[in-house]
């Protein structure tokens, strides 16, 4: 009988510190995953920057999910999306910031992206304009949005095989 009691007991306490490394497992991955999600490190400008938006590859969508959870991608697979606000923001402030000295923009690919939120793009850009600031385009192919944005453009560059 003592043996018995001894072997149920032993199974209790490995069966509790087994649920107790599990959950303390799931706890780990979730707080490194929430920690990757939402990495916001203070950005320093340093002088004589350019602002770089990168629209190639990148949905424009007019609000991001507040789902933690929404970047949780096991398939190894990063959808870049960007906040049209983030986007419009960061022009904003480039405009008064005096270690910005030009922005440059690519648009190979404007993906999901429509004309009113490229419109809204291009006319912050437009203020952005009238600080004196220039602003430089490239892309290794343009589509009809994506021309429409870098008209603004101080420059339009075009890889010498793109069309």
């Amino acid at each position: 009988m003592k043996t018995f009691l001894k072997n149920v007991v032993s199974t209790v306490i490995g069966m509790v510190l087994a649920v107790i490394v599990i959950i303390l497992l799931f706890i780990g991955m979730i707080s490194s995953s929430l920690s990757l999600i939402s990495n916001e490190d203070e950005v320093t400008i340093k002088e004589n920057s350019i602002l770089k938006i990168d629209l190639a590859n990148t949905i424009v969508v007019e609000r991001t999910s507040g789902n933690p959870f929404d970047g949780l991608n096991f398939s190894g697979d990063v959808a870049t999306t960007i906040e049209l606000k983030q986007v419009l923001d960061n022009i904003e402030k480039a405009k008064t910031d005096k270690s910005i000295k030009a922005i440059y923009i690519n648009t190979s690919f404007v993906v999901n992206a429509g004309i009113s939120q490229i419109e809204e793009i291009r006319n912050k850009l437009l203020e952005f304009k009238l600080s004196g600031k220039p602003i430089i385009a490239y892309a290794e192919v343009y589509s009809q949005l994506a021309y429409y944005l870098a008209s603004v453009s101080n420059s339009i560059y075009l890889n010498p095989i793109g069309i």
